[in-house]
């Protein structure tokens, strides 16, 4: 059975928090991990992959990340991970 988690990437602490808030309110039950640029989620989604894992069922990115372009971002997801 498969857990139940997202992935939330937003440099900005605030929106950050704002949204977790929002999606744990809204009922989510299931674990959500955040980070705060670009690189590390890389490498959480790296680590998920090497070990099996399931992946986030949904992923959240801020459009403007200051150390990285989101749409690239997305794209590698695409093709790493399909």
């Amino acid at each position: 059975m498969s857990n139940k988690h997202l992935l939330i990437i937003d440099d900005n602490q605030i929106d950050l928090l704002i949204l977790k808030r929002n999606i744990e309110l809204s009922g989510y039950k299931g674990s959500i991990k955040e980070f705060t640029n670009q690189q590390d989620a890389e490498e959480y989604l790296a680590s998920l992959h090497q070990s099996g894992s399931d992946f986030p069922q949904l992923i959240f990115v801020d459009l403007f990340l200051i150390n990285g372009s989101s749409v690239e971002f997305i794209k590698q997801l695409g093709s790493k991970y399909n």
